[in-house]
């Protein structure tokens, strides 16, 4: 099945009543390599139809809060995975609804692994914002302050957390894989999947602590994972890098518990990578610095940047 066959084959379904097998019933343990995977919510698929992976169609089932073995309900949403081949269907008992926010809620607790992004009957909800997520703690003041700005600015958001999908930095194997596919045009391969998304997004927000001068590892490891040519980017006969991401404008957001000044060496580079290999001109800063100065007040501090880059925006 080709990437666009699974996208058709998933949104004939929006809209429509279907029988559930459910196989993953309401607290049900999913035994990982490295954990135990929790249902809350019942989950199964419609039999005999096969999604992009070769197997059965899988469904979530909203609503019904009890156990089941089968349930037929209206397709309500759809769960579409940039890195994975396969997508989900979202299903509610008749007359019940469900927000974008909600959905993504219901199945984070399995999703949060994936790079996925929720789709209903009326879209995606406004432009396609990616936010990728650098940020290492729970507690996070960036994510916090990136989370407050997207809430201000934007009506939804693809979010991609990076300490959970742990995206794999290049070695000499995968990077021979990568080119001998993408010579052959042959994009269908997961390793495409976050370029595919980082190209598509309209408006790109970055949430990355101030760190060693810099940012956390894991979002250079991103990096590598979405410069691709001929997809984010592509070389012109002069050999200078040409852009080809959609998304016009870009934002950094950081916390520093000191004060940056002038060695904000992470947003240099990613405001100018942005710019000159893909494309994308503007990218703006969001900084609250002085977070762990004695005497300061990290929690005023957070709000004054919330107010003032939202009134810009």
């Amino acid at each position: 099945m080709t990437f666009e066959e699974r996208k058709a084959q998933v949104r004939s379904y929006l809209g429509k009543t279907v029988r559930i097998a459910v196989d993953r019933p309401v607290g049900y343990v999913h035994h990982k390599e490295k954990y135990d995977l929790v249902y809350p919510i019942n989950y199964g698929c419609i039999p005999g139809v096969l999604g992009g992976d070769g197997e059965e169609l899988d469904v979530y089932l909203l609503g019904v809060d009890e156990p089941c073995e089968e349930y037929t309900a209206r397709v309500i949403g759809i769960i579409h995975r940039a890195n994975d081949v396969e997508d989900k269907l979202v299903a509610a008992p008749e007359g019940m609804r469900f927000t974008r926010g909600e959905i993504a809620e219901a199945v984070n607790f399995q999703e949060r692994y994936y790079i996925s992004a929720v789709e209903t009957e009326d879209g995606f909800g406004g432009e396609k914002v990616l936010f990728i997520d650098a940020c290492a703690r729970r507690d996070s003041r960036t994510r916090r302050l990136a989370n407050a700005l997207l809430d201000s600015l934007f009506r939804d958001a693809e979010r991609v957390r990076l300490y959970d999908i742990l995206p794999r930095c290049l070695d000499g194997e995968t990077v021979e894989k990568r080119s001998a596919l993408n010579e052959k045009g042959d994009r269908s391969d997961a390793m495409f999947g976050l370029a595919k998304q980082f190209a598509d997004a309209e408006e790109i927000m970055i949430a990355a602590p101030y760190w060693d001068l810099s940012f956390p590892a894991v979002l250079k490891c991103y990096i590598e994972n979405v410069c691709v040519n001929g997809m984010t980017f592509r070389y012109a006969e002069n050999g200078v890098p040409q852009g080809l991401c959609r998304a016009k404008r870009a934002w950094y957001v950081a916390t520093a518990g000191g004060y940056a000044g002038e060695n904000l060496f992470g947003y240099g580079y990613i405001k100018t990578l942005f710019r000159d290999m893909f494309g994308i001109p503007e990218t703006r800063l969001i900084i609250a610095e002085g977070l762990d100065i004695a005497g300061n007040d990290a929690e005023k501090i957070l709000l004054e940047a919330i107010e003032k880059h939202t009134a810009r925006g």
